[in-house]
């Protein structure tokens, strides 16, 4: 029920925010052109492929801590989790949950935890990339920010924050090692590993295979940053020309589409 309830906060708070947008925009629907079939089926090509690069990145992920599965089982895992992602009130995570389930059934008995971690590292990458592209993005185009409304750039304001912050806690997970050196913080994350039955350990040492392959990470990290979201924002800009009859501007596509995918990252927003 509270999933359920969650699901519906999330889908109320973002029509709410599109309905506030569109007064604000002043946008006369009545006055649009008709869409060509041309530009919808251009955004939806922009998605598919960053959909599938995301799965051509887990696949080289699972790699990286010797899971080699074919990659027909990936691409099928992959596209089950964006479905249940999509279609069922927990969201993102109830898709990830989802193929978590999946893959450790088709996992060897002993790589069964790292096949699962992999999906967390995965999305840590998907994080990370996300939370550069956005301060790039506002850092590039911040005199367009300067120009929108008082409430928007404070909003706009905080989601930079976050995103520093978030880049810290991500930090934190991959030199979690450094952690150690502090007492206090020794015992706190030897209770953790009591507490969840040496699962801490392993997450410790799934890391590490990791590390180990960080370039790897930073490859598709920097993939992430300046191919797949980008693509995302060229659907928007497809779907811009199909809807208002011209090009939008691409500073506008590339920070309305950022701030949506931080703000999608977010419990209670729907991006």
């Amino acid at each position: 029920m509270k999933k359920i309830i969650l699901f519906i906060l999330k889908i109320g708070i973002a029509v709410g925010i599109l309905v506030w947008l569109i007064r604000r925009s002043g946008l006369d629907f009545q006055s649009a052109v008709a869409v060509p079939l041309l530009y919808p089926a251009l955004a939806a090509a922009c998605v598919f492929i960053q959909l599938v690069l995301t799965i051509i990145r887990w696949h080289f992920l699972l790699r990286c801590i010797g899971i080699r599965l074919p990659f027909r089982e990936i691409f099928s895992l992959g596209m089950q989790g964006q479905f249940f992602s999509l279609f069922i009130p927990a969201g993102s995570v109830g898709g990830d949950l989802i193929k978590a389930g999946i893959l450790a059934k088709r996992s060897p008995g002993g790589e069964k935890f790292n096949g699962v971690f992999s999906i967390l590292v995965d999305r840590l990458c998907g994080l990370t990339a996300l939370m550069l592209f956005t301060l790039l993005g506002c850092a590039v185009f911040f005199p367009v920010i300067l120009e929108f409304p008082e409430e928007l750039r404070i909003g706009i304001y905080t989601a930079m924050v976050i995103c520093t912050g978030v880049l810290c806690a991500v930090a934190a997970v991959f030199f979690h090692d450094i952690l150690y050196r502090f007492a206090f913080m020794k015992k706190i994350l030897s209770l953790l590993d009591r507490f969840s039955g040496g699962a801490f350990t392993r997450a410790a040492e799934a890391i590490a295979h990791y590390r180990k392959n960080w370039k790897v990470l930073l490859g598709w990290i920097t993939a992430t940053t300046f191919v797949f979201f980008p693509f995302l924002a060229a659907a928007l800009w497809f779907l811009g020309i199909g809807v208002c009859g011209r090009r939008l501007e691409v500073s506008l596509c590339l920070l309305a589409s950022n701030l949506s995918q931080t703000a999608a990252a977010v419990p209670l927003t729907n991006g």
